[in-house]
């Protein structure tokens, strides 16, 4: 998943909607990158509903897009709403 900063937040974001999800490793750019910090998060390991994707601050020279999908199973109505409402909560959009 590229993003130009908002690795971090994104799988933060992530692993607080979907119940046994974690943040499991984090890197950060070197000292010395000409445009970031070492405080900045280059990359962001997690576990989400079972799977392991990364997270990476890549920069701006490819935009965010709808390149990945998530499946997730719900029981009830009541979960598939509440999970929705969660994702498109705070900015989030319908596409």
């Amino acid at each position: 998943m590229w993003f130009d900063t908002q690795a971090l937040d994104a799988a933060t974001c992530y692993t607080d909607l979907f119940p046994n999800s974690v943040i499991g490793s984090v890197t950060r750019y070197p000292a010395g990158h000409p445009e970031r910090s070492e405080d900045d998060a280059l990359t962001v390991g997690f576990t989400l509903l079972g799977q392991q994707p990364v997270a990476l601050n890549g920069a701006p020279q490819f935009p965010h897009s709808e390149a990945v999908s998530f499946m997730v199973s719900c029981d009830t109505q009541e979960e598939l709403d509440s999970a929705w409402d969660s994702l498109i909560a705070d900015g989030g959009e319908e596409s």
